[in-house]
């Protein structure tokens, strides 16, 4: 813009010289010649002429974009799926046995009198005797407050008979079988399963004949939950007894208390052979602390025994020569008691989910029976010693146990 303001200023000025120049000529000629002469002259005028020229002028703008962008979000939603169940339930069946019981009944009659002959003087007969009445004894009180299991009536599960007695809040439930085969010879081996209404468990085995045993680390009495209801006086007195020596043993005895403790004990070892006893614990200068250890650890013994479960055919002319492989086998360490030899609590742990998986309702096959067989593995005995037992059964017995649970 400012280069065409300085143009057009300069074309101005010259044409302003140009026409005092042409003025200046015209003036001297008219005034020569002294006539009028009419030029034309052409006269150029300078107008400002305003042009617009485009220009570009690049220009910074700030523009704010928005962008929509989909976010998937994980909403919870409770659904309500329809589903079915199908519940078995066992029912436990009792058989109630009727006991007769026969009770003698003496019956007192009076005699008739014979007739008297004629000529014969009667004699009156002589008065009855009374005949005593008993007087019934005076109760004597209990010497203590322990309560004595009362037997009740007895019924069958199958090939189990069921026995319970009430021992003071609690019933005691035992369920015994005998054995089929054996190879010992004496009585049939017996199964005995014992359970209470405080979650007692136990499951003992009777051989009714010696075994070899061998010396074990698991505690005697404490794992027997039922030893309470047969041997309470034993482990009443051997408490006793070793509370006693240890109340002595705190005492400062004289020397001649000292004497007549040590002559108590002198006694008793004369009258019961200690000195020479076979077990060991008692044969080597033996003390009262000994014998009452002996008594409290006499079940520390024990042995291998092999659970096995078969499904037996019957009939036994359909059944195979060959012995079939068992359906399950449990094979634990057993305690050996002085009658009886006691599962271990592991193993009694497994029994139940073994009989429900390998007798299960709907695996049972016609024509069969569950069978389980005992066998003495170790230590070393004299001899085989197996024994078989018909268990049908068995689960109705586990079942009612878990029933009377409190």
């Amino acid at each position: 813009m400012a280069r065409v303001n300085f143009a057009l200023g300069c074309l101005i000025r010259k044409t302003a010289v140009t026409a005092t120049l042409l003025g200046a000529i015209l003036f001297a000629a008219v005034g020569c010649t002294g006539q009028s002469e009419i030029l034309e002259v052409e006269v150029t005028r300078e107008v400002p002429v305003t042009q617009e020229v485009p220009v570009t002028v690049e220009t910074e703008k700030t523009v704010e974009v928005t962008r929509e962008v989909r976010v998937a979000q994980e909403v919870p939603v409770t659904v309500t799926v329809p589903q079915t169940v199908e519940v078995t339930r066992e029912v436990e069946t009792l058989q109630m046995v009727e006991v007769t019981r026969e009770v003698p009944v003496t019956r007192i009659v009076a005699a008739t009198p014979a007739p008297t002959p004629e000529g014969v003087p009667t004699v009156a007969p002589d008065p009855p005797t009374p005949i005593p009445t008993a007087i019934p004894e005076p109760a004597i009180p209990a010497a203590s407050a322990t309560p004595t299991p009362t037997p009740t009536q007895a019924s069958q599960f199958l090939s189990w008979e069921m026995e319970y007695a009430h021992y003071g809040e609690r019933e005691i439930f035992l369920f015994q079988n005998t054995a089929l085969e054996h190879t010992a010879g004496g009585p049939e081996p017996t199964i005995i399963y014992w359970c209470d209404t405080r979650s007692g468990r136990a499951m003992y085995i009777n051989w009714h004949q010696p075994i070899t045993a061998t010396a074990s680390n698991i505690p005697s009495s404490s794992n027997d939950p039922f030893s309470q209801y047969r041997d309470i006086p034993l482990y009443a007195l051997l408490e006793y007894a070793d509370d006693i020596l240890e109340f002595v043993d705190d005492l400062q005895l004289s020397d001649r208390e000292q004497r007549e403790a040590d002559e108590i004990w002198d006694r008793v070892t004369d009258r019961w052979f200690i000195g020479s006893a076979t077990p060991p614990a008692l044969a080597n200068d033996p003390t009262p602390s000994d014998l009452v250890d002996l008594l409290d650890n006499r079940t520390h013994r024990s042995v291998d025994i092999n659970l096995d479960f078969f499904d037996e055919i019957i009939d036994p002319e359909k059944r195979s020569p060959h012995d079939l492989p068992p359906l399950d086998t449990i094979s634990g360490t057993w305690l050996v008691l002085s009658d009886r030899t006691q599962i271990n609590q592991g193993s009694l742990g497994q029994l139940r989910g073994t009989i429900r998986r390998v007798y299960s309702p709907q695996f049972a096959t016609a024509g069969t029976r569950p069978v389980m067989t005992a066998t003495i593995k170790g230590p070393d005995q004299p001899a085989v010693t197996v024994a078989k037992w018909d268990i049908a059964g068995i689960r109705q017995v586990l079942s009612h146990c878990q029933a009377i649970r409190q």
